[in-house]
């Protein structure tokens, strides 16, 4: 290996995991959400107000939400977020078991809420790829015969 590929190596090497706090991320995703679904709450005319932010007609329920669905949607959101923690292999596990609280949510709430699985996923996907370049990396170059 020559100086440059040893610089790379190292600084990949250096890297914290995939670089990205996928929990703080959904954190703010939540967030976000949660000032929207108040903001319906509160709302004069929740349905025009839901149809300009999202582009299509509210449903015809859950618009305004309650109090108790804006609870409910708080605590799973907090919950995909802490499952988030942990390393994706974990957090599939606890994804799956946060299937039932999603799917007791209103629709509306439903519609807003980001695909958790496929976020974790996607934590797994650039896992595989780090640890791939890593070999990558780590492989002795192929030296030519000529």
């Amino acid at each position: 290996m020559c100086s440059s590929d040893l610089e790379i190596s190292a600084t990949i090497r250096s890297l914290p995991g995939d670089a990205f706090d996928w929990s703080a991320a959904w954190g703010v995703e939540s967030a976000t959400l949660d000032h929207f679904l108040r903001e319906l709450q509160s709302a004069s005319d929740p349905g025009a107000l839901y149809q300009k932010a999202m582009g299509s007609a509210a449903p015809e329920k859950g618009v305004p939400p309650s109090a108790q669905d804006i609870r409910n949607f708080e605590a799973y959101m907090r919950a995909v977020q802490s499952a988030l923690k942990e390393p994706p292999e974990k957090a599939k596990a606890s994804l799956d078991g946060l299937d039932a609280k999603r799917m007791a949510l209103p629709d509306m709430e439903q519609r807003l809420i980001p695909n958790a699985q496929k976020a974790n996923q996607a934590r797994r996907d650039i896992a595989k790829a780090q640890a791939d370049l890593m070999r990558a990396l780590t492989k002795p170059p192929v030296q030519d015969k000529h």
